[in-house]
C-alpha cells in the first residue's frame, strides 16, 4: 500500500498537493508510526514529492507540521542513546526536506 501511495504522489503531485488530498496524506503520515521502516520511507518519499508542489504560502506551515514530529522523536532518541532511532528519524527529515528545498527553489 505505501508503494502504491508513493506511486500516487510521484504521478499526481500537483493534484495531492490540493487543500482536500494533502489533509489526507498529512492524516497517513501522522498515523504510520506503526508500519515498518521500509514502508514510512515510501511514505514519506511520497510526501516529499508533494511538498515540492504545495503552493507558496503553504510551505512554511506544511514544513513546520511535517518536520515536528521526527525532530521530536530525534532529540528524544539522543537523549535516551538510542542511536539507531536517531539516524531512522534524520533519514526521515533528510527525506521530508528534499521537498521543502524544492519547495522553496520554486520561490526563486
Amino acid at each position: 500500500a505505501a508503494e502504491a501511495l508513493q506511486a500516487l504522489c510521484d504521478e499526481c503531485a500537483e493534484h495531492m498537493a490540493s487543500p482536500g488530498p494533502l489533509q489526507g496524506l498529512l492524516g497517513i503520515y501522522s498515523s504510520m508510526g506503526s508500519l515498518p521502516v521500509e514502508q514510512q520511507e515510501r511514505i514519506i518519499g511520497g510526501l516529499g514529492t508533494v511538498l515540492t508542489r504545495v503552493a507558496l504560502d503553504q510551505v512554511q506551515p506544511m514544513i513546520l507540521a511535517v518536520s515536528e514530529p521526527p525532530v521530536r522523536q530525534a532529540v528524544a532518541a539522543l537523549q535516551a542513546g538510542n542511536k539507531d532511532e536517531l539516524i531512522a528519524q534524520l533519514k526521515k527529515l533528510r527525506m521530508l526536506m528534499k521537498g521543502g528545498v524544492g519547495a522553496l527553489e520554486r520561490m526563486e
